[in-house]
């Protein structure tokens, strides 16, 4: 009886460990205190405009924070009336990863924007670049992935989410209010935003002038659309959240369609943003141009219905 009484003690003092453990972790999610910029982040606040973006879709209201950043010569420029070719800038959007998530306008300042606004690399050729923050809890696009390793996905019958359709929104509301160049358009993003610039070119083939894709997932399948937009692929051989079978498998498809494209394997696990871009990268992604139409005057070749 000593013995059975011993062990009840034991579970008890288990069970009551717990209890408490589960208490102080909701505790701290309850109570755990905001992000803090950090010293990256804090010098792209001070070199980007901070504003937010109002999206009124069929949900209802939809709030996207977001960064521009506008080369300092053009800055003054950046009314419909002064949007002349010779000062038309390329637009880069830059899609974060999960870890970027939230409305306090600084998360989503990866090591990607730090590069691309760099005295550096827009020395070589200025660009603006935009980065909106997509909203806690969600995922850029509306499919729902179950656990890493995040391996590739059937993209047919997906929809287009409520995100995807106020970026294009907002990508539209930039280019009435800045010198933009609209056959040149870009996009890039890693891991989860890389996943939705996968998304995005096989829903709107020809919208973007290239994209930079940095690992994530993708659907092989698709490549006849998706290899519609100049691709250069980047990919960690160590990723263990999203596996470079992803890319590897993609770049198969593609060479497979006669598409060409690129896909450089970096030594390296998931986070590859600071590898990704460099001078090559950067011009490879402003040489390329839109030769068709701008989106607003065609339909998109997935679903078959025109551009929101």
């Amino acid at each position: 009886m000593k013995l059975l009484s011993g062990h009840f003690a034991v579970l008890a003092a288990l069970v009551g460990l717990m209890l408490v453990l589960g208490l102080l972790l909701a505790a701290y999610r309850w109570y755990r205190p905001a992000p803090v910029p950090n010293e990256r982040q804090l010098a792209l606040m001070d070199l980007m405009q901070g504003k937010e973006f109002v999206y009124r879709g069929d949900r209802g209201k939809l709030t996207l924070p977001y960064r521009l950043f506008v080369p300092e010569r053009t800055r003054t420029d950046n009314t419909k009336a002064d949007n002349t070719k010779a000062k038309a800038l390329p637009l880069i959007l830059v899609l974060h990863a999960s870890t970027g998530r939230g409305n306090n306008n600084f998360s989503q300042l990866s090591p990607a924007v730090e590069q691309l606004t760099s005295a550096k690399l827009q020395s070589l050729s200025a660009a603006a670049v935009i980065v909106p923050q997509c909203p806690k809890g969600v995922e850029w696009t509306d499919v729902k992935p179950s656990g890493p390793p995040y391996g590739n996905y059937a993209m047919a019958g997906t929809t287009v989410s409520e995100r995807f359709k106020a970026v294009l929104a907002l990508i539209d509301d930039v280019i009435a209010n800045y010198p933009i160049d609209q056959r040149r358009i870009y996009i890039t993003g890693s891991s989860m935003g890389a996943s939705a610039t996968w998304q995005f070119l096989y829903h709107f083939p020809h919208v973007f002038a290239a994209a930079i894709p940095m690992n994530g997932r993708t659907d092989p399948s698709q490549a006849a659309i998706i290899g519609q937009t100049p691709l250069w692929m980047f990919h960690g051989i160590r990723d263990k959240v999203a596996p470079i079978e992803n890319s590897r498998a993609m770049q198969a498809a593609l060479k497979a369609q006669g598409v060409p494209s690129q896909l450089t394997e970096l030594d390296a696990g998931h986070g590859i943003e600071y590898e990704s871009f460099t001078p090559e990268t950067y011009l490879w992604l402003l040489q390329q141009e839109l030769t068709t139409a701008p989106r607003s005057e065609r339909e998109n070749t997935a679903s078959g219905k025109k551009y929101e």
